[in-house]
């Protein structure tokens, strides 16, 4: 999504912009977990749960466990970006957090966020996350925990193993429950919007801004 209020953009511009999104996406969708310390606030960063990247997110959660963060008075988890993958890799984040119930929680999105992710999304909001930015790409009630399958050296697929409802608390993964259950409950989808609706701006892009991390952190000043 990219939104401008100027209305000549020339076509340089325009490929410019494109370009700098397009390497904005993989970063993201790198996926290697990592956290930041400004200020008083926490800034940690889950932008996949697929399992290649078990071990670091494992890890990172660990370090964070060794770290002093009684002067932290803000943690701003951002899983803009976490199409999905496994969703039990995002227990030792949920963990975590649980430790810090006293510190208020922010949760930022995108519309890049996606199956497991938006079950993390919602084990986040449970904990009380305030959520910042865009909506997400996916009904809340949808498909998630996908695995790669590989037919041979050159050719493989994703597929999602499991339909979840995690507001219901409603995991189906095998033929009969899926039969008796999905009709009804696939019928009224649930669509995610988040607390305080920010879009990223064209200019923003230009610019480097980090527009709803920005907003973020002026939320931890009120």
């Amino acid at each position: 999504k990219i939104h401008s209020n100027s209305s000549a953009i020339n076509a340089v511009e325009c490929a410019r912009v494109l370009a700098h999104k397009a390497h904005s996406d993989l970063h993201f969708m790198s996926g290697t977990p990592s956290y930041e310390i400004k200020d008083d606030n926490l800034l940690y960063k889950l932008s996949s749960l697929q399992n290649e990247f078990k071990d670091k997110i494992f890890s990172t959660i660990e370090e964070l466990n060794n770290i002093d963060l009684s002067k932290i008075k803000t943690i701003i988890i951002d899983i803009r970006g976490n199409t999905g993958g496994n969703s039990s890799l995002s227990i030792p984040a949920i963990e975590f957090l649980k430790k810090h119930e006293d510190k208020k929680l922010i949760c930022l999105t995108d519309y890049r966020v996606f199956s497991a992710g938006r079950i993390l999304l919602i084990d986040l909001k449970r904990l009380g996350a305030l959520t910042i930015g865009e909506e997400i790409s996916t009904p809340i009630n949808s498909y998630g925990n996908s695995h790669w399958i590989n037919i041979n050296n050159n050719y493989s697929f994703s597929i999602s193993e499991c339909y979840f409802n995690p507001i219901k608390n409603i995991g189906i993964h095998d033929k009969k429950n899926f039969t008796k259950q999905i009709e009804k409950d696939s019928n009224n989808l649930i669509f995610y919007k988040p607390d305080i609706q920010v879009e990223e701006t064209l200019e923003d892009y230009l610019n480097n801004i980090d527009t709803i991390l920005n907003r973020a952190i002026k939320e931890t000043k009120q």
